[in-house]
């Protein structure tokens, strides 16, 4: 599977859609985003360089080991703190990563894979922390080693979260998850009626979660966040980076959604001037929110599910122009047949 594989996130999109929108991100995109972090904070550490270049192995087990399964163990109960090295050795935890168990090895490639398999972590999400690797290496097995081509392939020190790197990462979640109905799970739906045009009254919350999961995956080592309270109000999303190495955080960017509609969830129509209304606002917060908490760029990013196509930004272009703040929409469509016609 291709190392920022198409297919990995879809189905990831779709598995956390389906158990609805209040429910956040799953713990299996928590725990590899978490792993990165954590290797990340522990690669800056000046007694990291005794580390061995051997890869560490992180398994998902989300319920309390018993006393029985432990008893061979080590606990290091302040992982997060990253005072222990994490290279060579199997490291057993939930999402969170606070804590956890281990146990050394001296195992590379195929002996790694079977080692693990003959503990009975085969077919558990493990994530893989390579050292050999120029920039430290992540390997994250959704299906744990029993499935070695289902893959998602990061570099520790390769992504930036630039704006163009972030839309790219949007284009691809919103073809991927977003762009028509039979990309998304019925009941966490942008559409209340979609062959009619209705748009359901959670539509920026469903294009919120699964933006917040994409970024989540190319840019593991960042904090993305949603609803972070800032000065002006409450940013839908936002990414940061925090400095190991100097302990400073760096506000990179942040990102204000709009939904355009023609109908609502009812089938009342909505007007023209309440879309524009609503894309002006959007491009005032996301404006105040970079001056709030200096992040490095702005992006006001509309979702377009109007019956009738039309440009939205003619009124703001020049001001967001001069204020530097990026626009950007995209379209999502009725049914299948709709997309489609647009791509011919």
């Amino acid at each position: 599977m291709d190392a920022f594989s198409d297919e990995l996130l879809a189905s990831t999109a779709q598995l956390n859609h389906g158990v609805g929108v209040d429910s956040g991100v799953d713990p299996e995109l928590r725990f590899f985003a978490t792993t990165a972090k954590l290797a990340h904070k522990r690669s800056q550490m000046p007694s990291s360089t005794t580390d061995p270049a051997i890869p560490a192995v992180f398994l998902l087990q989300p319920t309390a080991l018993d006393s029985t399964a432990t008893s061979d163990l080590t606990r290091v109960p302040f992982l997060d703190q990253c005072r222990e090295p994490l290279a060579g050795r199997i490291w057993i935890a939930n999402e969170s990563l606070n804590a956890a168990f281990f146990r050394t090895h001296d195992a590379v490639d195929n002996e790694l894979v079977e080692l693990v398999v003959s503990l009975g972590f085969g077919t558990v999400p493990t994530v893989v922390v390579d050292p050999r690797v120029n920039g430290i290496e992540l390997r994250y097995y959704p299906k744990g080693f029993g499935d070695l081509t289902n893959v998602l392939i990061r570099n520790l020190g390769e992504a930036t979260a630039d704006w163009p790197a972030v839309k790219a990462t949007i284009d691809r979640a919103t073809r991927l998850s977003l762009a028509s109905p039979h990309l998304q799970v019925n009941r966490s739906s942008t559409w209340a009626k979609p062959a009619s045009g209705w748009v359901a009254d959670n539509a920026e919350a469903v294009i919120q979660l699964a933006l917040r999961m994409a970024l989540m995956f190319d840019f593991p080592v960042c904090k993305v966040e949603h609803e972070r309270p800032l000065s002006s109000g409450r940013c839908d999303l936002s990414i940061s980076f925090y400095n190991d190495s100097d302990g400073r955080n760096k506000n990179l960017g942040v990102i204000e959604l709009k939904v355009l509609k023609s109908r609502n969830r009812t089938g009342a129509a909505v007007s023209e001037k309440v879309n524009l209304a609503a894309v002006h606002d959007g491009y005032v917060q996301v404006l105040n929110y970079r001056e709030d908490d200096n992040f490095d760029w702005a992006a006001l990013c509309c979702f377009d599910l109007r019956t009738v196509e039309a440009d939205c930004f003619a009124a703001i272009a020049s001001k967001a122009k001069s204020n530097k703040v990026a626009l950007a929409r995209w379209r999502l469509y009725r049914s299948a047949k709709e997309l489609r016609q647009a791509a011919a």
